[in-house]
């Protein structure tokens, strides 16, 4: 198994600032007041879209993921569902591409290994 690279320190201030519009969106949203959490939620989901590649570089695609569907969820809270389901499709495909990608590598180490075993006698 590969070694996971380690956060540079872009990221972890980029994270940072994602959890603190997280948690301010989540207070305001939980005080009543749904129309000023917009922005903060816009504003979350933008983090997480820069998040997202910056981990894709850093070969943490499940991390990657995570983060365009919580960039997604954000973005269905600030009233933008075209892009929240641009997300969860590129999600999506995705997991799709990388699903095929693994039973094609299971079914290459389960063919003979040599051409004399798939000829007919």
């Amino acid at each position: 198994m590969a070694k996971t690279k380690p956060y540079h320190q872009q990221l972890k201030q980029l994270m940072a600032k994602k959890s603190r519009l997280l948690s301010k969106a989540e207070a305001v949203e939980g005080m009543g007041l749904v129309e000023t959490a917009q922005p903060l939620w816009a504003s979350a989901a933008a983090c997480e879209e820069r998040i997202a590649p910056l981990l894709d570089l850093l070969d943490r695609e499940s991390e990657a993921a995570l983060h365009r569907i919580s960039a997604a969820s954000c973005f269905e809270k600030c009233a933008e569902p075209s892009r929240a389901a641009n997300l969860y499709r590129a999600v999506s495909a995705h997991i799709v591409i990388c699903t095929s990608l693994c039973h094609l590598i299971r079914f290459k180490q389960e063919l003979p290994s040599s051409p004399s075993r798939c000829a007919p006698n």
